[in-house]
């Protein structure tokens, strides 16, 4: 077994320690934040989602990895959603908007 390297994250030629310390990072926050939270790939396709968003959607993670925002947020406003995120997706830049959820 290579010997273990401090900087490296782990073993020898693993990740470097600043991706070791962004998953850290981002599992603190998925496990803390008091918003529901949805990382999305660039065909903003669901990767993953917290537990707060789950209870907000009233789902399981396993139900809407792979799916898109429109398809399992509940607002009537999933086009004007999607549409926001594409926009961050092309211009890099942060939006501000309100998005309200159907609930029963």
């Amino acid at each position: 077994m290579a010997p273990t390297d401090p900087t490296a994250g782990g073993l020898a030629g693993g990740p470097p320690a600043e991706a070791f310390c962004d998953t850290v990072d981002l599992n603190h926050l998925f496990a803390q934040a008091p918003v529901g939270l949805a990382v999305c790939d660039g065909a903003l396709r669901v990767l993953r989602v917290n537990a707060r968003l789950e209870r907000l959607c009233e789902t399981q993670a396993d139900e809407v990895l792979g799916k898109s925002i429109g398809e399992f947020f509940p607002t009537r406003d999933a086009a004007c959603l999607t549409e926001l995120l594409r926009t961050v997706l092309e211009t890099g830049r942060p939006v501000e908007s309100t998005v309200r959820l159907v609930t029963s």
